[in-house]
C-alpha cells in the first residue's frame, strides 16, 4: 500500500495518533512509529517522506480494513454531528451513503458553511442537493478534475436513487 498524502485542510492527525493507529491494525511498533513521522507533514516536505518511505509498509487486506472502519467511524460521527436527526430520518440509504461519500472524500464539505450544507439544512429539492454535490469537482478555485467530476457525478446520481 502506498502513503498517500493528503492536500485538505481538515485536521490533521499528530504522529502519536497515527501511531496509535497504526499499532491497533496489526503494524509493528517499531514501524508504525517511522510511518506515523509522516503526519502533518505537507507539500515538498509530505511528497519527500512519502518518497523515502514507499516500501516501509506493507499493510494486509485486514490491516487496511481495521484503518479503513476507524476512518469512516471518524468521519460517520463529524458528518452526523452536523445536522439535526430529522435531517438523517428524512435521507433514504442512498442519499445517506452519497453524502458521506462526499464527506469521507471532501472534508471541507462539511467544515464549513457551504451551499450543500445550506440546502440539506432547507431541505430542499433532490435535485438541488445533487446539483451541489456536483460542484465539488475542481482542484483549486476553478480548474476541474475529471476523475473528482466523475466521482462527484456518481454520487449525484445515487443521491437521486441512480436512476439520473
Amino acid at each position: 500500500m502506498r502513503l498517500v498524502v493528503s492536500r485538505s485542510k481538515a485536521r490533521l492527525q499528530t504522529p502519536e495518533q497515527v501511531k496509535n493507529k497504526l499499532i491497533k491494525a496489526g503494524v509493528a511498533e517499531d514501524i508504525a512509529a517511522r510511518a506515523s513521522m509522516g503526519a502533518g507533514k505537507k507539500g515538498q516536505a509530505a511528497y519527500d517522506f512519502v518518497q523515502q518511505n514507499k516500501d516501509l509498509l506493507k499493510l494486509t487486506d485486514e490491516q487496511q480494513k481495521s484503518l479503513f472502519v476507524d476512518r469512516y467511524l471518524q468521519k460517520k460521527n463529524e458528518f452526523l454531528g452536523k445536522f439535526d436527526a430529522d435531517t438523517y430520518r428524512n435521507m433514504n440509504k442512498d442519499q445517506f451513503t452519497a453524502l458521506m461519500s462526499l464527506h469521507y472524500n471532501t472534508p471541507a464539505f462539511i467544515q464549513n458553511d457551504t451551499g450543500i450544507q445550506r440546502a440539506i439544512r432547507n431541505k430542499s429539492d433532490p435535485t438541488i442537493i445533487a446539483a451541489e454535490i456536483k460542484k465539488w469537482n475542481k482542484v483549486g478555485k476553478d480548474k476541474i478534475h475529471p476523475v473528482l467530476d466523475a466521482r462527484r457525478k456518481a454520487e449525484a446520481d445515487l443521491y437521486l436513487g441512480g436512476n439520473q
